[in-house]
């Protein structure tokens, strides 16, 4: 698919695109859903929740597995067609995952956020390695140099983050996801509507 659109010229556009409709959905999402569970934390009123169709759904799938870490039971097919999803998106977007998988975890398997985290981070690993090698081997798109520097500055922002991220709770972090997301959405649909002549001006052309 990414041979085809480069052979048309469309690769950038058609990425880009998906890439921002998929952002902005999940980012709005978020950052709706967290902005409400924190107001209903402040009132601190009970109520018990109505069961709704898709966890009657996802309860009524075969092999349910307890995960002790998570405090979650669901079936094993959930994981594996998830994983397959992002995977594919991630071989033709070129991104770890993480902006799919995160909100499957907490909204879908209905994972505690701090665990979510490190089980985010930790699958993306390995898909990640896994996507690399099939770009630098079939399509021939990676810059080695830049990832490396890039992989530099990760390390440090990781250990920061990894700090931030004990002292604060579920909900902010998700609002901190959120914000994060929309605004690289933003930043993107910035870049599409600019026109070219711009485009070059900004990059230090002539």
């Amino acid at each position: 698919a990414i041979k085809f659109l480069k052979a048309t010229g469309n690769a950038d556009f058609v990425i880009k695109m998906t890439y921002v409709l998929m952002l902005g959905i999940v980012g709005t999402y978020m950052f709706i859903e967290s902005l409400n569970s924190m107001r209903k934390n402040k009132t601190a009123e009970v109520k018990t929740e109505k069961e709704s169709a898709m966890t009657r759904f996802l309860k009524s799938l075969p092999l349910q597995t307890r995960f002790e870490k998570s405090g979650v039971t669901h079936s094993l097919l959930l994981p594996i067609i998830f994983g397959a999803f992002v995977g594919v998106l991630a071989a033709i977007m070129g991104v770890g995952g993480g902006f799919l998988m995160v909100p499957v975890m907490v909204y879908i398997l209905r994972m505690p956020m701090h665990v979510v985290v490190g089980t985010s981070l930790f699958q993306i690993l390995f898909n990640c390695i896994e996507v690399t090698f099939l770009q630098a081997y079939t399509n021939h798109s990676v810059d080695f140099i830049l990832a490396v520097l890039l992989l530099l500055g990760s390390t440090v922002g990781a250990q920061i983050g990894a700090v931030f991220g004990r002292r604060l709770k579920g909900e902010q972090l998700k609002i901190i996801l959120a914000t994060i997301v929309l605004a690289v959405t933003v930043k993107i649909v910035f870049e599409l509507t600019l026109t070219p002549s711009l485009l070059i001006s900004q990059a230090g052309g002539h």
